[in-house]
């Protein structure tokens, strides 16, 4: 058995390109069926919660063997039972929620292993002008300062350039946690949490630590897993996330199919 892990958006995820399969190109979804028919593991390791990968898949036919969720603080069974999740300290978001940097942010999301909690600081958030979202309870500042069991605080800026600013600020603060861009997001979790360190607590979990894994992504946050597994990219993906991949791919379905 062999696992494969690929990120979400803009690895597996294009909704602009392939509306009429759910966001996911038809020959990734077929390859994806032949690799599990094999008798392999297929899952997604995305800084989505639960629920927004759910609700992001939802058009079309994927099936998941497992998800890590959350940038690693969260992991979830074929079945959606929760394995693990890694909690920020409550004193620590308090601070990192009351920062300037923070309030620059279009919204401040605060996601815990079970929903998702929003401060709309935006007309212009991802929260205020995007339809098909599910349901998501919004707060205030003082509740989303005082919430317990948060695993990831995500943030939205005007632009890349000032996410970038953001991620190098909070990360030059010590506060426990790390930063990651994905464009003009930005998402915080603890700094004992990435997608690599996620994905080897799936593999304790299950008892997989012995099978060969493969995995793929884009960005900036897929990097600690990329590095730890020997993993892959796409030819889509910045230079400098190509210098740390095995191999540069055109597809997830290519990867799978060179590696079946």
């Amino acid at each position: 058995m062999k696992i494969a892990a690929s990120d979400f958006d803009r690895t597996l995820f294009f909704p602009e390109h392939y509306s009429t399969s759910g966001g996911i190109a038809e020959t990734d979804l077929e390859s994806i069926d032949r690799w599990r028919a094999a008798g392999h593991q297929f899952g997604i390791v995305t800084g989505r919660s639960y629920r927004m990968l759910q609700h992001g898949i939802k058009d079309s036919s994927l099936s998941l063997d497992f998800a890590v969720c959350l940038t690693g603080a969260t992991i979830y069974n074929k079945d959606g039972s929760l394995l693990f999740q890694d909690v920020l300290n409550n004193v620590s978001s308090r601070e990192l929620i009351s920062l300037p940097v923070v309030g620059q942010s279009r919204h401040i999301a605060c996601l815990t292993a079970y929903g998702e909690y929003i401060y709309v600081q935006s007309e212009l958030s991802w929260f205020k002008i995007i339809d098909d979202l599910p349901e998501f309870t919004q707060i205030d500042l003082f509740t989303a300062q005082c919430l317990k069991g948060i695993c990831q605080i995500s943030l939205q800026y005007e632009s890349e350039e000032k996410a970038a600013a953001a991620v190098n600020e909070i990360n030059k603060m010590n506060l426990g946690v790390h930063a990651y861009r994905n464009a003009q997001a930005v998402d915080i979790v603890n700094n004992s949490v990435n997608k690599a360190v996620g994905l080897d607590n799936l593999l304790a979990e299950n008892g997989w630590r012995q099978w060969g894994v493969l995995t793929i992504g884009d960005g900036a946050n897929d990097l600690p897993m990329i590095d730890m597994f020997a993993g892959f990219t796409l030819v889509s993906a910045d230079a400098e996330i190509q210098k740390h991949a095995a191999k540069v791919y055109s597809s997830v379905a290519e990867m799978l199919s060179d590696n079946i």
